[in-house]
């Protein structure tokens, strides 16, 4: 067996072709576990941005069921006003009344 320039050639080749098709193996497999890992994180931030509007919007619908125990309207507080001020107008009118008749009535004392 004789070693010639052309068989050392080729065997080196064939090395340095071996070498690169493994270091580009390699990084093809780190680059894709590297991928997956960022798309689990990804999909973790995700579930947990879920989460957090679920909560937020829970916290939301409590409020605005709670909201009417506590708050008015101003509408509602304008409309129940305009109710209070009509009873006292009317009760005005009333006590003005009973005035008029107490006097009435002590002038009728006051002559008899």
């Amino acid at each position: 067996m004789e070693i010639t320039v052309n068989w050392v050639f080729s065997i080196i080749s064939t090395g340095a072709i071996g070498l690169i098709s493994w270091s580009l193996k390699q990084l093809y497999s780190q680059s894709k576990a590297e991928k997956d890992e960022t798309r689990r994180l990804i999909l973790q931030q995700d579930i947990k941005s879920k989460e957090e509007s679920e909560k937020l919007g829970n916290k939301i619908y409590r409020l605005e069921e709670k909201l009417p125990e506590k708050y008015v309207l101003k509408e509602d507080f304008y409309r129940e006003i305009n109710k209070l001020d009509l009873k006292l107008d009317s009760i005005k009118d009333d006590v003005s009344e009973l005035n008029k008749n107490v006097a009435a009535v002590l002038a009728m004392m006051k002559e008899g």
